[in-house]
């Protein structure tokens, strides 16, 4: 059976909390007991009333980590993981989300077969901006971190390693479960809507 995400977090603090409230846009607030620390999900893109000042961030913007630098990476399956990169543009909207909301945002895809993983990937901005992919090589499951700082590979045992990795960037420690990750969670328990006029 077939499992896939594709999803956004980032940090719950007042600065983002405030910013996507006085912007009204939408979003899920994940809260304890079913992530061990507050969490905010489901941003995607700039709120219609930002669209001109996010136009004009763009025209000198830049990505870290362009995806067209993954094409050199040393992975094995490409075609499994290429297939599933997002639009520069979509890229450039998070980046510019990021810098709003004042911490990390992440964007975070799996996709798992039978229990086994597919592909597991993020894009991370703010502080630092870095690629993070769960690849399986014939020696076991590598993670890899791309950054303007370079690349680097490490041997990983946590099947979610990349999850758990992004989510440290936020400061929610978890082992790999992760409930709004399983099958039957209803996110619209935890969809806040825009108020007002």
């Amino acid at each position: 059976m077939v499992w896939s995400i594709e999803q956004t977090y980032a940090r719950a603090d007042e600065q983002s909390l405030g910013w996507l409230r006085a912007n009204r846009a939408p979003f899920f607030h994940l809260r304890p007991p079913i992530v061990p620390k507050e969490l905010l999900a489901g941003i995607w893109g700039a709120p219609r009333s930002r669209e001109e000042e996010f136009k004009n961030w763009v025209e000198s913007a830049a990505l870290a980590v362009e995806p067209a630098m993954l094409e050199d990476a040393p992975l094995p399956d490409k075609g499994e993981f290429y297939g599933q990169l997002p639009e520069r543009e979509l890229l450039l909207e998070l980046k510019w989300l990021a810098e709003q909301l004042g911490g990390p945002l992440t964007l975070y895809s799996a996709e798992t077969f039978a229990g086994c993983i597919e592909y597991e990937w993020c894009y991370e901005f703010g502080p630092r901006e870095r690629v993070l992919i769960n690849a399986e090589h014939p020696t076991g499951h590598r993670l890899h971190e791309f950054s303007a700082a370079g690349a680097r590979s490490q041997p990983i045992s946590n099947a979610f390693a990349v999850l758990v990795s992004t989510l440290a960037s936020m400061r929610i420690i978890t082992g790999g479960g992760f409930a709004p990750h399983e099958r039957g969670f209803k996110w619209t328990d935890y969809l806040v809507k825009p108020t007002g006029p």
